[in-house]
């Protein structure tokens, strides 16, 4: 039961967003930075890093600088896996500048979920 609160969420939209970033497309080319797809990158992202955090610490204070680092570093791996493998997929592309807005998103999330999330909670738990 406590793997569906905690676990279940980060695994789930990973797999989200496997399916849509694995997702064979055809586009054309656009010239120019296109920044609501950077936008689009960095809340996906942002969102597993955020989950992924959540399911790490699960409320616990004494685990927040490892749950920190781990989410970090797993989605962070995870982001550039994810964007490197497009390179093999029909009509995507991997872009580098996709997978640092990838990385941003996980680690801006993960110290929103620090800094902000986690006190709040512990506030309204106690």
């Amino acid at each position: 039961m406590k793997f569906l609160k905690w676990e279940a969420p980060a695994w789930l939209w990973a797999g989200i967003v496997l399916f849509l970033t694995w997702w064979p497309k055809i586009e054309i080319p656009k010239i120019g930075p296109d920044y609501r797809d950077k936008i689009a990158h960095m809340l996906a992202f942002g969102l597993l890093g955020f989950l992924a955090a959540r399911a790490r610490c699960k409320n616990e204070i004494n685990q927040l600088l490892d749950t920190v680092k781990l989410a970090i570093l797993s989605c962070s791996l995870f982001a550039v896996f994810d964007e490197a493998m497009q390179a093999f997929i029909p009509g995507r592309v991997a872009d580098v500048w996709d997978g640092a807005a990838n990385i941003s998103g996980v680690f801006f999330a993960v110290l929103f979920f620090k800094y902000v999330w986690l006190p709040w909670r512990s506030k309204r738990i106690n």
